[in-house]
């Protein structure tokens, strides 16, 4: 009898302990690489050196554009780009980091700063350097070009957007709010 009461009383102090759950599940989503995954945080300098941070371009549609400039398909699908941009560019909702993978600075640097790379290029959106590929690690990126379309809350939505998807994909995007 006394074991019955020591367990009785275990059991109502371990019911009285639990902690209270909210009624509703959350729904917030894991960091993660696939579509519905919060997108992987990260800050890195961009080319006049101020830090970019993607959890700062929350509320934003954001477009990474993992890129080289020695990257044939690259160059053949920055005219896209270059439409893309000019189309939004004044869209305070919408943001491109192009992510660049060029092993040397320099020839990144060149690139972005050239008067004219004969691309069409547009050097004027946000420009990184990922010099240890860690940012492109971060998103499981084995090429150039990936592009990874996050929505408003920071989730991906496409994590591998085509050059031909672009716009449709963007402006879905920038439509739901």
């Amino acid at each position: 009898m006394r074991l019955f009461l020591v367990l009785c009383l275990v059991a109502l102090i371990g019911f009285g302990c639990k902690e209270e759950s909210s009624t509703q599940p959350d729904n917030t989503p894991k960091e993660g690489t696939k579509v519905g995954d919060l997108a992987p945080s990260f800050t890195i300098p961009d080319q006049f050196g101020t830090d970019i941070r993607l959890k700062n371009y929350r509320g934003k549609v954001v477009l990474l554009e993992f890129w080289r400039s020695l990257c044939p398909v690259c160059n053949a699908e920055m005219p896209q780009m270059e439409r893309l941009w000019n189309e939004h560019r004044s869209d305070t909702n919408f943001v491109v980091i192009g992510i660049s993978g060029d092993e040397f600075e320099k020839a990144w640097m060149d690139f972005i700063t050239s008067e004219e790379t004969g691309s069409g290029y547009p050097r004027d959106w946000i420009q990184v350097w990922n010099k240890l590929w860690d940012v492109a690690d971060k998103f499981n990126v084995d090429g150039t070009p990936h592009r990874i379309l996050i929505d408003r809350s920071g989730v991906i939505v496409d994590n591998y957007v085509t050059a031909d998807e672009l716009e449709a994909k963007v402006e879905a995007e920038l439509a739901k709010h």
